[in-house]
């Protein structure tokens, strides 16, 4: 019995091996497509049309985070000028409140 069991598993790691070529070789197969299909995408965007494409969109992410920078500061500004109001309108009823109770501001009956 050990004889047989010997050449089954030498059958099977030459089946083993046998399948393992044949991945090697389809793998290498992929390895030269993708090479191909890497080197066809590198010309399409070496291309002029493709640059140009790459450029518009660089720009126009430039200008969109310019405008949004713009926005920003506007909004910054903005708000510190509605502080200052706020606190301009604070300070008045403060100083009339301390009128009010230094006796100033009393009602004449």
């Amino acid at each position: 019995m050990d004889g047989g069991d010997d050449g089954t598993v030498a059958g099977s790691e030459a089946a083993l091996s046998a399948v393992a070529q044949v991945d090697k070789s389809e793998e290498d197969e992929t390895a030269f497509k993708k090479g191909r299909r890497n080197k066809k995408l590198m010309n399409l965007l070496k291309s002029k049309g493709a640059q140009q494409v790459v450029s518009r969109f660089q720009n126009h992410s430039i200008l969109a985070t310019l405008l949004l920078l713009g926005a920003h500061i506007g909004c910054f500004v903005g708000i510190l000028y509605c502080l200052d109001v706020q606190k301009t309108y604070l300070d008045n009823l403060n100083k009339v409140g301390n009128l009010s109770r230094s006796g100033c501001l009393r009602a004449e009956r």
